[in-house]
């Protein structure tokens, strides 16, 4: 099915900047506006308001929907504790099987579906996991000097029920239980819908203001906001935007980036390509917390942003999944993993110990023959 145009499923007026609550956040230049129902007549879809998931401006409850969010001018994050984050934060030690043992790990990271009961159009609850300090670190595998960082991405329906929570309330607990640091969410946001019709850009901003309003409820809970920095590909007015937002607030030093659902190469290299075109508009280094990559791509993001005088942290759980699918890292002489199936048997506690280490040794090498890195521009994370 070829892709359809906005005139395809229009009956819509031009009107985006005196009639349109988004139209301060959007700017009332994309290929979709004026943003109404996004699905084509044919498809029993149209109008069906109660059963779609995108944010048009023809929903009754639109301009409700939108106010929930916050504008990204009306946040201002400054980072005044700055911490040395590692190269590798891992993430789903929950799933380590070593008996009664702990994870010889400095940092570690949990998600939402790890903290969070997320239940379909039910709002998500705390996961009794981490009623404390004590029973989090003992179901995550870690001693109590772990520093802990929450990653807020996840699919779409489980970002639904953490947004019907009380999110203010479960901030305040895990800053308590000793979470430190969080990443802002990843709302959805694409060019086309599953019709292969354009997405509307109300969804868009709507999705985006959503997260803008999670990282400053960060912040006023005391939990350091990372925000994660994403937009529609090849979008330059979202990437200006982000970068001078980014210029406007000099204190900021962390951002972060999802590719959790991307796994080509070449896609990830070009989206990286555009995340250091919103950094070099800021006109200073970060350093970026990069969810979702593996073994293969790790290096690669890893070896691009550093060459660009920036420090970054891979958090990913690829290493303890490989394990418990009984695949062993084995580094390679050009510093490339391999994943083979071990010669022996061997204990998922010995594995993951091992693919652990591996993958922070490969990533440790990158980064020892990067340019633009000093000897304290990183650090490890496995003690």
């Amino acid at each position: 099915m070829g892709k359809i145009s906005i005139n395809s499923y229009g009956d819509l007026f031009n009107d985006c900047a005196t009639a349109c609550e988004a139209y301060t956040a959007c700017g009332g230049f994309r290929n979709t506006a004026p943003c109404g129902c996004a699905w084509p007549v044919g498809s029993k879809l149209r109008k069906k308001c109660d059963e779609c998931y995108l944010l048009c401006r023809e929903r009754p409850d639109f301009v409700a929907r939108l106010s929930e969010g916050k504008l990204i001018e009306q946040v201002s994050i400054k980072h005044e504790k700055l911490v040395q984050l590692p190269l590798f934060i891992p993430i789903n030690t929950h799933d380590y099987q070593g008996s009664n043992s702990v994870l010889p790990l400095r940092w570690v990271a949990a998600d939402l579906r790890i903290i969070f009961n997320l239940r379909k159009k039910l709002p998500a609850t705390l996961k009794p996991h981490f009623k404390t300090s004590a029973t989090a670190r003992e179901y995550l595998h870690v001693n109590s000097k772990c520093q802990l960082i929450t990653i807020l991405n996840g699919k779409d329906k489980f970002l639904e029920s953490f947004w019907g929570m009380d999110r203010g309330q479960a901030f305040k607990h895990l800053k308590e239980i000793g979470f430190t640091i969080g990443t802002g969410p990843t709302y959805s946001v694409s060019e086309f819908t599953p019709k292969n019709t354009p997405t509307p850009y109300a969804h868009h901003t709507a999705m985006l203001m959503r997260h803008h309003k999670v990282i400053s409820e960060l912040q006023y809970n005391d939990i350091c906001p990372i925000p994660n920095l994403y937009w529609v590909d090849n979008d330059q007015q979202e990437i200006n935007k982000w970068g001078e937002w980014l210029l406007a607030n000099p204190f900021l030093r962390y951002v972060s980036r999802d590719f959790t659902m991307t796994g080509n190469k070449n896609t990830i290299e070009k989206k990286v390509d555009e995340l250091l075109q919103i950094l070099k508009i800021a006109g200073r280094s970060f350093h970026i917390v990069i969810v979702g990559t593996g073994a293969t791509n790790a290096p690669i993001v890893l070896q691009k942003l550093y060459n660009a005088g920036h420090s970054a942290s891979i958090v990913t759980s690829a290493p303890i999944f490989h394990a418990l699918n009984n695949r062993k890292y084995e580094v390679t002489s050009d510093n490339k993993i391999i994943r083979e199936e071990p010669l022996k048997a061997i204990g998922f506690h010995e594995l993951i110990l091992h693919n652990l280490y591996a993958f922070e040794k490969v990533l440790s090498q990158v980064v020892s023959i990067s340019k633009n890195v000093s000897p304290t521009s990183y650090n490890l994370s496995m003690s």
